[in-house]
C-alpha cells in the first residue's frame, strides 16, 4: 500500500492509499481524475437531495404473537436528508416486521377500517415534503378477507361469551388456557 496524490476531475488534489500491483494503481488514478473529490462530491449530493423520490411501500402484517394485523408504511430512497421531517410525521427508524432496517410507520388495522382515507393521507403529507412513489399490496380482497376473519372472531367471542354467561372473557383467560384454548378455537 502506498500513498499518492491524486488529481480529481473537478480540479481538487488530496491524498489516496492505493494497493494492488503498479498497472492496477495507474488504473486508479486515471479513473479518479474522471471523478468528483469527496468533498465536491458530498456538495453535489446535497444539492440533489431534495430532488430525490421517497419510495412508500404500503403492505399488511399479521403478528402471529398477538394476533393482531396492522398496515406498515415502509420508506426508502432519499429519506437520510428528511430525516427530522420523517419523525414529525410519526415515522420510526429500525427494523420493520415485514422488511428490512428502514424508516417506518405502524397503523393499526382497526384504526385503518375506522378510517381507510388514513394512509392516503400520510401520503399526502409525505409529498409535501418530497416526491413520492407508492407501491401497495393492499388489495380491496385481502381487506375483505382480513375483516371477515375479524367478524367471525368477534362473533365467536360473543357466542361463548353468552354460552358461558359471562360479563367478560377475561375470567376464561386466565391462567393464560384461555388464550391457548381460543387460539385453537379460531385457526
Amino acid at each position: 500500500m502506498a500513498k499518492y496524490q491524486a488529481t480529481y476531475g473537478c480540479g481538487h488534489t488530496g491524498t489516496v492509499d492505493l494497493f494492488g500491483p503498479t498497472k492496477q494503481r495507474e488504473n486508479r488514478l486515471e479513473w479518479l481524475a474522471t471523478q468528483l473529490c469527496p468533498d465536491c462530491w458530498k456538495e453535489k449530493q446535497a444539492k440533489e437531495a431534495p430532488s430525490r423520490p421517497i419510495f412508500a411501500s404500503v403492505s399488511l402484517f399479521d403478528t402471529d404473537v398477538d394476533e393482531k394485523v396492522y398496515v406498515v408504511i415502509e420508506l426508502g430512497g432519499e429519506t437520510y436528508s428528511r430525516k427530522e421531517d420523517l419523525k414529525k410525521l410519526g415515522f420510526s427508524w429500525g427494523a420493520t416486521p415485514v422488511g428490512p432496517t428502514c424508516w417506518h410507520k405502524l397503523i393499526p388495522f382497526e384504526d385503518y377500517i375506522k378510517n381507510s382515507a388514513i394512509v392516503d393521507d400520510i401520503i399526502r403529507e409525505l409529498k409535501e415534503i418530497a416526491p413520492v412513489s407508492v407501491s401497495t399490496s393492499v388489495q380491496k380482497k385481502k381487506l375483505t378477507f382480513i375483516l371477515r376473519d375479524c367478524n367471525r372472531r368477534r362473533n365467536f367471542a360473543k357466542k361463548l361469551q353468552k354460552f358461558l354467561n359471562l360479563k367478560s372473557l377475561s375470567s376464561l383467560m386466565e391462567g393464560g388456557m384461555g388464550k391457548y384454548m381460543l387460539r385453537i378455537l379460531f385457526t
